[in-house]
């Protein structure tokens, strides 16, 4: 009888509780509702980030996909547009930051390694300016290791530290109460976070006997039952394989409640008990509320006179999917007792993958997925790489790292084929867990909307021409390579300001003074950016500790990396590298790469007159009646555009070509032509010259009639540019098959059936490993690793 009233309480309660039944709660469940309701009012952001692996070397670029999705709809999140990505190093120091858009809630790039970063363990902390807003820390952190071959050798991370073992207590519901069977969950960890599997652990009492016995999964999660007795110590012994540890049990609490849950075990319930003392019966009416972001429901505890255990039943169909967290709440509204649990997906989405096509250079893959109109992110790696990012799935960032303090690891291997004994072992990992919303915090710190929803970049900045009438004049910014055509207004004190603005990093923006005749006039302004470096305001905490030395030299071995060609390997003070051409400084701006590229030489000063010659020389008419100059294609290019060529001096645009006359090319450190235009944008057809002086800027645009004033902003929107790997030595060696790479391919799309298709480079391995993740409109989410065999 008692099962079913509560059954239908909770029934009740759930039902109703989208559709305002507030009769149906006391006043305290009310404000507790209304508190939780209004403390998620405002939108969350949750980004995940795929790796294409989760080891690299200084000479390898960190290539990713980001996907974003806002926590109460598990939908993806369109309006977020700035994102950072902060490298950290093993103490949570940052390194470096970028700035990356997002486009339609997804984003893609890289962060570029060097060097001088020493082998080691690093985090990738990734956040938006608007996560500032909430007490919790709303970021994501990915861990990686990078590997500087310089030093030769590599401290395995993932290899066991047994001599290092510790083990932490997790008294499930939080509380270990005196003279009543407890919960207690456990993890057995070394000083990388490694899982340390042990059997047929002890549990003694103070005169050393046997109590109980546990043991640990793979990843070092475990736990026992155990009634404490008032006066008595106990304490765990465990062998690791190297020596007997023992860790001491905490002392249990004299009054209380605690309570467990079992969701494993049924299909259709869930079962909580709930346990207290004799001399806590009198202290033992609370409410247990259920909660899911702002959803919560509540049901009321009492035990009766002498009766100090309690047994709820809850239809599973009445929890949401995913994790939910139990709080147990006093009369006054504080928090007793929490316990996080996961209900899973009705169905998670699968993946089938098939070679189609094989030739020497390429190798075509088809493929169907459960998920439809989806966008995946692919990474291929060799079938023994030690690189495989498994640990932080997709799954880990949308299922459990947006609700839980410490973050999860191997969920993947979880939720893969998921069975009622990973459920059982995942639920392990959840008592020795709690939500990141404490249900008490909740009620007294509500957000407030201080930080910016970023959108593009904000620049302000003033004009200093002397104008009778300023706020007759408008400021216009554009740049034909990324098609940005803005115009604001002038205040009274010649500022501006232009919103949303979309540049990426080196990208040079042109900004002109219109008068209200509409016509451009000379400019001098000074002009800043200011939203591209937001900080975070959290202080991430590391879980890192130095290990020490393994005595039997484990973490001390050497490992074969990867060759790359033309890297420079310090290796007995050995360069290996190609002779190099004279540098070219200009050749990776804007479209310069497309272009044919001059470094003036003595020899140029001694065959032409002035630039103007060497651009006849070079494939263009030059004419002059001595005081105008044209410079035009030899032929035409259309009828609708103007046949000459666009022409920069240090990204500057040139106007008026007369100021090229008798300009020496000793001048000149740098030419770059680019005949078809590439890159330009709108009115390039008949192609781009770019000039840089050997004193940048030397030039006084001032005197030379060009009426727009240039800029080139750093530390922006980072460009994106195409996967492109490292030119191994071997494909075949130690170090390849390890750590090394075959592709990378950030965006796919399935069709409305959830097929698609995709290739690799042919790089001759007979098995590949294929990890693929991605999301749907609906926020279906996908994470597989699928090994291939290729014929």
């Amino acid at each position: 009888m008692i099962h079913f009233k509560l059954y239908y309480y909770v029934f009740l309660i759930f039902f109703f509780s989208k559709i305002n039944a507030q009769s149906l709660l006391n006043p305290e469940q009310e404000k507790i509702a209304n508190s939780i309701n209004e403390y998620f009012k405002m939108d969350r952001e949750n980004i995940h980030i795929h790796l294409n692996k989760n080891t690299f070397l200084t000479d390898e670029k960190i290539w990713f996909k980001g996907y974003i999705i806002e926590n109460k709809s598990n939908k993806p999140y369109a309006a977020t547009s700035n994102v950072y990505i902060s490298l950290l190093d093993e103490n949570g120091l940052k390194i470096a930051t970028q700035l990356y858009f997002s486009e339609n809630s997804l984003f893609k790039g890289y962060v570029k390694l060097n060097n001088e970063y020493k082998s080691g363990k690093y985090y990738l902390q990734v956040y938006t300016n608007y996560m500032n807003n909430f007490s919790e820390d709303e970021s994501s952190i990915f861990e990686i290791t990078i590997i500087n071959p310089v030093e030769n050798k590599y401290n395995n991370l993932k290899k066991i530290n047994l001599e290092t073992a510790e083990l932490v207590f997790y008294p499930e519901s939080g509380t270990f109460l005196e003279g009543v069977s407890n919960t207690m969950s456990l993890k057995i960890t070394d000083c990388n976070e490694n899982g340390i599997q042990v059997k047929n652990a002890e549990i003694v009492d103070s005169k050393g006997n046997l109590i109980t016995t546990f043991s640990t999964n793979t990843f070092g999660y475990g736990k026992f039952e155990i009634v404490p007795l008032s006066g008595d110590v106990y304490k765990a012994i465990f062998d690791v394989g190297i020596e007997k540890i023992e860790k001491t049990l905490p002392a249990p609490t004299l009054e209380g409640i605690t309570f467990s849950v079992n969701n494993y075990s049924f299909k259709d319930r869930t079962i909580v008990k709930l346990k207290t003392n004799i001399r806590s019966l009198k202290n033992a009416k609370q409410t247990l509320a259920i909660q899911h972001n702002e959803i919560v429901s509540f049901m009321e505890v009492s035990f009766k006179e002498n009766q100090t255990e309690q047994t709820l039943t809850i239809p599973n169909d009445q929890l949401f999917e995913g994790i939910s967290t139990l709080h147990l709440i006093n009369e006054m509204g504080n928090k007793i007792g929490e316990r996080v649990l996961y209900k899973p997906h009705s169905n998670l989405k699968e993946i089938e993958l098939i070679v189609t096509q094989k030739t020497n250079d390429s190798i075509v893959i088809r493929g169907k997925s459960s998920i439809f109109s989806g966008d995946l992110s692919v990474s291929v790696l060799p079938f023994e790489t030690d690189s495989e990012n498994i640990s932080k799935s997709i799954y880990s960032s949308f299922e459990f790292d947006n609700y839980l303090i410490i973050p999860s690891k191997n969920i993947s291997y979880y939720l893969n084929d998921f069975t009622r004994t990973k459920h059982y072992e995942l639920d392990e990992f959840l008592i020795c867990n709690k939500s990141k919303y404490d249900i008490t915090k909740m009620q007294k710190n509500m957000p407030l909307n201080k930080y910016d929803f970023d959108s593009g970049l904000l620049i302000k900045g003033n004009v200093n021409n002397s104008l009778s009438d300023i706020e007759s004049h408008k400021i216009a910014i554009n740049s034909a390579l990324i098609g940005l055509n803005q115009t604001t207004s002038l205040n009274s004190k010649s500022e501006f300001l232009f919103k949303n603005v979309f540049v990426s990093d080196s990208i040079p923006v042109h900004f002109s003074l219109i008068n209200k005749k509409t016509k451009t006039t000379k400019l001098n302004l000074y002009c800043q950016i200011q939203n591209n470096n937001r900080p975070f305001l959290k202080t991430f905490i590391s879980n890192y500790r130095k290990c020490p030395p393994q005595t039997n030299g484990l973490n001390n071995q050497d490992y074969a990396f990867p060759t790359i060609r033309d890297a420079i390997l310090l290796d007995s003070i050995v360069i290996v590298s190609k002779a190099k051409r004279e540098t070219l400084v200009n050749e990776n701006r804007f479209a310069n790469s497309m272009s044919r590229a001059f470094k003036i030489s003595d020899n140029d000063y001694r065959t032409f007159y002035d630039i103007l010659e060497f651009i006849r020389f070079h494939g263009y008419n030059v004419s002059s009646d001595g005081a105008n100059v044209k410079i035009t294609r030899t032929f035409s290019t259309s009828i609708y555009s103007s046949n000459s060529p666009q022409v920069f001096m240090d990204d500057v645009p040139v106007s008026d070509f007369s100021i090229l006359q008798n300009f020496k090319l000793d001048r000149i450190d740098e030419i770059y032509i680019n005949a078809i235009g590439y890159g330009g944008g709108d009115g390039s057809n008949s192609g781009v010259i770019r000039i840089y002086t050997k004193i940048p800027n030397s030039v006084n645009v001032s005197n030379i009639n060009i009426k727009s004033k240039s800029y080139i902003f750093r530390d922006v929107f980072q460009t994106y540019l195409a996967f492109k790997n490292p030119k191994y030595n071997s494909t075949h060696d130690d170090g390849f098959l390890k750590f090394g790479t075959i592709h990378w391919i950030p965006r796919i799309n399935t069709n409305e059936k959830g097929e698609f298709n995709f290739s690799i480079p042919n790089l001759n391995q007979k098995t590949i490993k294929v990890i693929i993740e991605g999301i749907s409109s609906e926020g279906d989410l996908i994470s597989m690793t699928k090994t291939l065999i290729i014929d």
